[in-house]
């Protein structure tokens, strides 16, 4: 039976091989019409590589790759939604820029890859503090980065 082939988790689905592992399936049928007979084709592709490579290029393409925080991007985006829901809802949006006074110095004196410990260690503790203070945890994010903003 296909149920023991495929189940849906959380808005996927997977495809169940004879081992009881599972991997990301893509799932396509078919009817076919022979002599008079109704026939189902059903054919279940395994697409967990092309998924990964999916995921890869969307933590690309929108979170920074340095703190792992959402990038200048996926910010614009969010604000957006948010600036049309308080719109609809009537409410007020505060944003809340911070900056590291001396970052420049840091980068200068101590070397990029010091600069970068900081960032990374600033961002985590931004998330720690966001986390236990806000109702929207993934509001957090960093629209500065790379070598321009150094």
């Amino acid at each position: 039976p296909l149920n023991r082939l495929i189940v849906v988790e959380r808005d996927r689905t997977l495809g169940i091989k004879h081992d009881n592992s599972s991997f990301v399936a893509k799932i396509n049928t078919q009817t076919l019409f022979e002599m008079n007979q109704q026939i189902a084709l059903c054919t279940i592709a395994d697409v967990s590589e092309q998924e990964q490579k999916e995921n890869e290029l969307r933590q690309m393409a929108f979170y920074d790759a340095l703190t792992g925080l959402p990038n200048r991007i996926l910010l614009m985006e969010r604000l957006q939604q948010e600036l049309l829901r308080g719109k609809r809802e009537s409410k007020f949006l505060v944003v809340m820029f911070a900056d590291l006074d001396g970052f420049k110095s840091v980068n200068d004196n101590l070397g990029h890859a010091a600069g970068d410990i900081l960032l990374q260690h600033v961002g985590r503790l931004f998330q720690q503090c966001w986390r236990r203070v806000c109702v929207h945890p993934g509001r957090l994010a960093r629209p500065g980065g790379g070598q321009a903003n150094r």
